[in-house]
């Protein structure tokens, strides 16, 4: 079973202890229908997980990024700013965490 990769969604990419916020979000731009893609809600049981969120990205409008330590520290979430980079598409940062300490930890 493979999942569809929707062309024009706006990618929300998150860490996997962030699911509650980056839910919330994705939510919020349903319920105003906007095209939004989460991995969570999209990737179907038994889908190639790394190809279907690789051509979503390929397909995506934009990257909203959930900043936390934990998603700061992720190989996947690494992955996927590094593609959508490449990709130029615009990414948009949104935390939950203090950025005071976000800085404390990571440098500015």
């Amino acid at each position: 079973m493979s999942s569809e990769v929707r062309t024009g969604t706006i990618f929300i990419s998150h860490a996997s202890a962030d699911i509650e916020h980056a839910t919330e979000i994705y939510e919020r731009l349903k319920d105003k229908d906007f095209p939004v893609w989460m991995a969570v809600h999209e990737v179907k049981p038994g889908a190639n997980y790394a190809e279907v969120i690789l051509k979503t990205l390929d397909a995506a409008k934009a990257v909203i990024v959930l900043l936390s330590k934990d998603s700061i520290a992720s190989d996947h979430v690494k992955r996927e700013m590094s593609l959508a980079r490449e990709l130029e598409l615009p990414i948009y940062p949104v935390t939950f965490t203090d950025l005071e300490e976000l800085s404390a930890t990571f440098g500015s």
